[in-house]
């Protein structure tokens, strides 16, 4: 059987809100990892920057210590980061730093507070969201609250260009949240969640055919593939066992997606605004925003409301 074939009244064997135990102020919570030595890394994004800081977690919730850098005023994306020199590291996407790799004891190796072409173009807006990284340690910067480019960078931080932006055509890219790197049709692509904000005019929404989906681009920009799919606000992509990715939806819900893109499991509260209003696994998780794959059926979500969630999944 099929992991995601079990039947949905006993997908779920547990959820909990409370995982993370802390007395330090939390804001938002955005980005999480699991660091090579076990430990859980979450991002908590405050509205005083100097109070915005990583929590280090053991992997029972537990706030072993806490980190800040001038790096990091509104963490917004982390992900683990192979470097061929330094080992391990973590790569932050911050909403108004830009983007910064450290070491995992801290030390920071570079840092760019803007890119090449948002300097150039320097009335542009610039407020990156989320990082992917390819196999050969590119990295694909998406910014998702700015203007919408997509950034590239190798792995000490030299800017090797820019594409996307927005446009009326398919080849354009609105709200690049998150972004990833996948194998599709045996090929290395970058993934990215497009969103269309839910309170624009339908009409117009109609009129150029504009929904949330997943768009697909080769690694040097050009367009592949845009995939439609029961979402409003895709934040980032996780890959999920060996063939299947989950997507936080920050409208309260989490799907499951096959290699291909296609939903198999929602999880989350019944929404008429979905083409799916019920979800298959009901469960209140009110702002999904990234999301760490602990083992195979151990899912830990950052909620942006200050929350870690414990899912525990039966496969």
């Amino acid at each position: 059987m099929n992991q995601l074939d079990i039947p949905t009244q006993d997908f779920i064997l547990q959820h909990r809100s409370d995982w993370l135990q802390t007395t330090s102020e939390l804001g938002n919570l955005h980005g999480i990892v699991q660091s090579d030595d076990g430990y859980i890394l979450i991002q908590n994004a405050c509205e005083n920057s100097a109070q915005s800081c990583i929590l280090r977690c053991d992997i029972d919730g537990k706030v072993i210590s806490t980190f800040k850098s001038d790096a990091l005023a509104f963490p917004h994306g982390l992900e683990l980061y192979k470097h061929p020199v330094h080992g391990s590291c973590l790569l932050h996407t911050d909403n108004k730093k830009g983007v910064s790799l450290f070491k995992e004891d801290g030390t920071k190796l570079w840092h760019i507070e803007k890119a090449d072409f948002y300097k150039l173009h320097w009335t542009i807006n610039w407020s990156p969201s989320n990082c992917a990284i390819a196999s050969d340690g590119r990295i694909y910067l998406a910014d998702g609250y700015g203007s919408f480019f997509i950034c590239v960078f190798d792995a000490d931080g030299n800017d090797l260009g820019t594409f996307g932006g927005a446009r009326n055509d398919e080849s354009g890219i609105v709200h690049p949240h998150g972004c990833a790197i996948v194998n599709y049709n045996g090929q290395e692509v970058l993934a990215v969640t497009e969103c269309q904000l839910s309170s624009q005019d339908p009409e117009l929404l109609k009129k150029y055919d504009a929904h949330s989906c997943i768009k697909l681009l080769s690694l040097d920009g050009q367009f592949i593939e845009r995939i439609v799919i029961d979402t409003i606000s895709p934040r980032h992509i996780r890959t999920f066992g060996n063939d299947h990715y989950i997507i936080p939806d920050f409208q309260g819900r989490i799907l499951i997606t096959d290699h291909s893109f296609n939903v198999v499991k929602t999880i989350g509260k019944e929404d008429s605004r979905f083409e799916k209003s019920r979800c298959d696994v009901t469960l209140d998780i009110p702002r999904p925003h990234d999301c760490c794959i602990i083992e195979d059926d151990l899912i830990l979500v950052t909620d942006f409301t200050g929350l870690v969630h414990s899912i525990q999944l039966s496969i």
